[in-house]
């Protein structure tokens, strides 16, 4: 069934934050011949030109925008022009809404266009949440870390934060149920928790000011932090309109300063092969079990690998992940993703301010990707390039010092 693409980042961030404002340009990445892309601004045709260049056929894929400035979250989706011209197109046939994250934003969405949504919100915020995914890892023996979840109030906090520590925890994090990109979390050492500093109530409200306003859970979880992790491995599985269950890609997370927040990802072949097994056996599990209850569409399972060689799971988002785009990507220039050496990851300059898309690419000319050596940029999700100077890009080489050194070589180019 072709599909009306529209991967709106329906997040809701207390400081108007741009980090979804054009994250929906990044569906033109997961196109097919008759699929429609609906994006709040145009996506620049010098990208398009880039692409297609390279490799993208877009050929029988309809571009749909709005003609405002939509600064709001949900904006999107009362869009009367984009809801006009997307019922224009589709013409009575038959589509799914295909999103980046099943919120009722969406649901409500679907019901206007007149057409299935792929997935369910109430799926989504069940086993989407940090506590949520807790509590299905504890039914299904699935290892996490210690902790506690569906804590509601300061109160709570303090005693799971009393009992961690009480076990032996050095360290511990916390999460809101519904935070992301290591936004919602805050992470502090026994000694912290023992001083004069420490208040549960101040902590209960400062974790929830640094995340987005949660859309329906307003709990969290707390967790013993794992120090010093060899690896942050991830895995992304499909669970198709029958049922089935395909374990999609693999990827390893990087992760910011002592590892909190997310810069990206590295492809699968980082990941050592022992792992990729694990992380297949427990997210089939997971799968399988949530396909059960009737579970649709896309899960991306986190965890880390201790100094030990231990896996523990961490996360899982019960939605598409940003992983998948470099992943589509490869598949799209190479015919395939597996045995390929990629990075993904974002860069700013305040060199590219005010600039526009084609300076950007004669700057970095001689680094863009060529379909044929499969090494080189290929830049993505431009929509912050002239106000901030800020874009993605994923990266190919045939090893991973090779990306590195053309990462660098990005860097000074564009500063």
């Amino acid at each position: 069934m072709p599909k009306v693409l529209l991967h709106n980042h329906t997040f809701r961030f207390r400081d108007r934050s741009p980090d979804g404002f054009y994250h929906d340009q990044k569906a033109v990445f997961s196109t097919v011949p008759g699929d429609i892309v609906v994006t709040r601004k145009k996506i620049d045709g010098v990208l398009l030109a880039f692409l297609e260049n390279v490799g993208f056929d877009f050929r029988g894929v309809e571009f749909i925008h709005s003609d405002k400035l939509l600064e709001e979250f949900d904006s999107i989706f009362a869009d009367e022009k984009i809801i006009k011209e997307v019922g224009r197109v589709v013409g009575g046939k038959e589509y799914m809404l295909d999103v980046y994250v099943p919120t009722f934003y969406e649901k409500e969405f679907s019901q206007k266009l007149g057409m299935p949504l792929e997935g369910n919100p109430d799926h989504y915020f069940r086993w989407g949440t940090k506590s949520g995914f807790r509590k299905l890892a504890k039914k299904l023996l699935i290892p996490i870390p210690r902790g506690a979840e569906d804590l509601a109030s300061p109160k709570e906090l303090h005693g799971a934060l009393k009992w961690l520590f009480g076990e032996g925890a050095e360290a511990v994090i916390i999460k809101i149920d519904e935070g992301l990109l290591g936004r919602g979390m805050l992470r502090f050492d026994k000694r912290y928790f023992l001083s004069p500093l420490f208040n549960p109530d101040k902590c209960f409200q400062d974790v929830f000011l640094r995340g987005p306003i949660a859309l329906k859970s307003h709990a969290l979880v707390v967790e013993e932090w794992i120090e010093n992790t060899a690896l942050s491995p991830s895995v992304q599985i499909f669970i198709d309109h029958t049922g089935g269950v395909r374990v999609s890609s693999f990827h390893s997370q990087l992760l910011g300063p002592k590892g909190v927040g997310y810069r990206g990802v590295l492809s699968g072949e980082a990941i050592p092969e022992k792992f990729r097994k694990e992380l297949a056996v427990h997210g089939g599990k997971i799968a399988s079990f949530l396909s059960s209850q009737g579970f649709r569409g896309w899960l991306g399972l986190d965890a880390v690998v201790t100094q030990g060689g231990q896996i523990v799971f961490t996360e899982l988002n019960a939605r598409k992940v940003s992983a998948l785009y470099p992943y589509w990507i490869a598949e799209k220039l190479f015919g395939r993703a597996e045995r390929v050496f990629y990075q993904a990851t974002h860069y700013k300059s305040s060199r590219l301010v005010e600039t526009d898309a084609k300076y950007f690419f004669d700057l970095i000319k001689s680094l863009l990707c060529s379909p044929v050596s499969q090494r080189g940029v290929v830049p993505f999700n431009l929509g912050r390039l002239s106000g901030e100077g800020f874009f993605e890009a994923v990266i190919f080489g045939n090893s991973f010092e090779e990306i590195d050194d053309l990462r660098k070589k990005v860097v000074a180019y564009i500063n």
